[in-house]
């Protein structure tokens, strides 16, 4: 596992280079943190959860980085009203790039000794995914920052090519009714929302191939869909009419043309290529525009099971560096591009083992009120999804990079 150890955390600082030091310490909020938090704080977590509970007297890189990269960073005054948190301008990023360096020495040389240690195998795996999920999180982080400066900068110059697909004309999966079994099942590592393995039984129901693309989103917006109350849930209503929402995030109208701001800057919106930074809401009533709904989580699921049980070769994740959703040629192409809502709450499973939760980020601990969001994105690592992956999120949020594929029943 060293090996795999070095490469992620080689992985994390080599998506900064392209950066300037104003892009990695800018941060605009508690929900959206600088990349160098991002970097302090998976450090953090080996520092946390491995070194002091296995290397005796082990001394901290700095006893105040507690307060700074903790899951909730705080001031150490934190119980002055007058001192709030700030935007921790320091450490500085040099420091930062020590403080890695540090933990990951100490780190090599715990990972051989305890080479044949299960328990200390099973943290170190999860400390790992930690830093994968936040190489996701970092980059989404970043590009909200981004979007906010008046500049539009652009995290890469470099725009990708790929292979377009062939035909954009929709084809339906047909799963047929019957009971299917749901959740992990294998030894490999999963998060114990995931656990719970369970049988569910299902109505004969399709499923599109593809997820929704920006040419037919910009019909339900031709066809006033942002104005229609009826298409919209209650709560979904008063989002859209208190925030006066009228296209998805980061979509600009410029000389009655609409753009989007992508990780290559401000571009013409390429009306092909799958439509993201779509809030639950959206998709909802664009579902009911189109007479159709979103798949449940279950459906999803065994759907992708069923015809896609492992990622195709070109799926496009965080590894291929692209950056932006390309909706590539492919059958049932259930992985990459954007994360899919799905109509199902975010809760555990039947059978679930009530296991003591290890760190406060266990996704465990945030189940209720949100919503089920399935197969990966853009900006997901490819070594850290899998099918029965659960993603989360309020209905209202938009700034990951999430998506609509519609289905309904037979």
């Amino acid at each position: 596992m060293l090996e795999t150890f070095k490469r992620i955390r080689k992985q994390s600082v080599g998506l900064c280079q392209s950066l300037k030091i104003e892009d990695l310490v800018m941060q605009l909020s508690e929900e959206v943190r600088s990349p160098k938090w991002h970097l302090g704080h998976t450090t953090w977590y080996f520092e946390k959860y491995l070194l002091t509970n296995y290397i005796e007297n082990y001394k901290p890189y700095h006893p105040l980085f507690e307060y700074t990269f903790r899951d909730t960073p705080k001031t150490i005054f934190a119980q002055d009203q007058e001192i709030q948190e700030s935007a921790s301008n320091r450490p500085t990023l040099e420091n930062v790039l020590q403080y890695r360096k540090y933990v990951e020495l100490h780190m090599s040389g715990l990972i051989l000794e305890y080479a044949e240690d299960k328990h200390f195998k099973h943290i170190l795996n999860e400390a790992i995914h930690h830093e994968l999920k936040h190489q996701e999180l970092m980059m989404t982080n970043l590009k909200t920052i981004m979007a906010s400066n008046p500049l539009l900068p652009e995290y890469s110059e470099m725009i990708p090519t790929w292979e377009k697909r062939a035909n954009y004309d929709i084809k339906w999966i047909e799963v047929p009714e019957g009971v299917y079994q749901i959740g992990h099942q294998s030894d490999d590592f999963s998060y114990d929302n995931e656990t719970g393995v369970h049988k569910t039984f299902l109505h004969a129901y399709r499923i599109q191939d593809r997820l929704v693309t920006n040419r037919e989103y910009l019909e339900f917006m031709a066809d006033d869909g942002y104005k229609r109350e009826d298409l919209w849930l209650k709560d979904g209503w008063s989002w859209v009419t208190k925030y006066k929402v009228k296209a998805p995030l980061y979509w600009l109208k410029m000389h009655d043309k609409w753009k989007y701001y992508t990780m290559y800057g401000l571009r013409n919106i390429d009306l092909d290529l799958p439509v993201t930074h779509i809030s639950f809401y959206e998709a909802e009533a664009f579902a009911r525009w189109k007479g159709l709904r979103l798949p449940s989580e279950f459906e999803w699921e065994v759907a992708c099971q069923l015809h896609t049980p492992s990622c195709p070769s070109n799926t496009n994740f965080l590894d291929h560096k692209r950056f932006i959703p390309v909706g590539e040629n492919g059958h049932a192409h259930f992985w990459g591009d954007a994360w899919e809502w799905t109509n199902s709450a975010f809760l555990a499973y039947p059978f679930k083992e009530n296991k003591e939760l290890t760190s406060t980020e266990n996704p465990s601990r945030q189940l209720g009120n949100k919503i089920v969001l399935r197969g990966g994105s853009c900006l997901t690592p490819k070594s850290h999804i899998r099918l029965t992956y659960r993603n989360y999120s309020f209905p209202e949020k938009r700034w990951i990079f999430n998506g609509i594929r519609l289905a309904e029943s037979m």
